[in-house]
């Protein structure tokens, strides 16, 4: 089977890719290891940034399936479920980590979960089975860049739990007096 991480004309995602720009951007690949959940009959697929890792304005949209997770079926190789982790990325913040393969317990439930690293140093969890995440993650607004012809998101996912595990921006407050 082949899943299309870049989607083709009437994939679902398409539409997400404006200005046909799934048309002629090179690609959306993976270049860290696909985990696989045999008992559940489930791939975890940890797509990258789209290529131009640093400006977007050739592809504009929110790009699905870059800097996603898709869930799909083992044989069969249909999606399942994603979460995209970054709109439209230009920071080269793709998932460079595979996913993490866990049952946890939340508040007295065991959870069958995928968690997956990020170079953006937060740790987006969700149930392996429904795509769910097991904490809120709240799509918040973020400021819009000024380099001429980029396209860019007007809000990024932000997990709630667990806590980034490195330094997540700095302030003026950061810096050397």
């Amino acid at each position: 089977w082949i899943f299309h991480t870049v989607p083709m004309k009437g994939e679902f995602g398409y539409n997400t890719w404006l200005n046909g720009s799934a048309e002629y951007t090179g690609n959306t690949d993976l270049w860290t290891t696909i985990r696989v959940d045999e008992q559940l009959g489930l791939a975890y697929l940890p797509v990258e940034l789209p290529t131009g890792d640093n400006y977007g304005g050739n592809r504009p949209g929110n790009t699905l399936f870059g800097e996603t997770l898709v869930c799909v079926d083992l044989k069969t190789g249909k999606r399942k479920w994603h979460y995209q982790l970054v709109h439209h990325g230009l920071w080269d913040m793709d998932i460079s980590a595979p996913p993490i393969l866990a049952d946890i317990v939340v508040n007295g439930r065991t959870i069958k979960a995928v968690a997956q690293p990020t170079k953006q140093g937060m740790l987006y969890v969700f149930d392996r089975v429904s795509g769910k995440p097991v904490w809120p993650i709240l799509e918040k607004p973020v400021p819009k860049g000024d380099v001429p012809y980029e396209w860019y998101s007007q809000t990024q996912p932000f997990p709630t739990k667990p806590p980034p595990y490195e330094r997540a921006g700095i302030s003026l407050d950061d810096l050397i007096d």
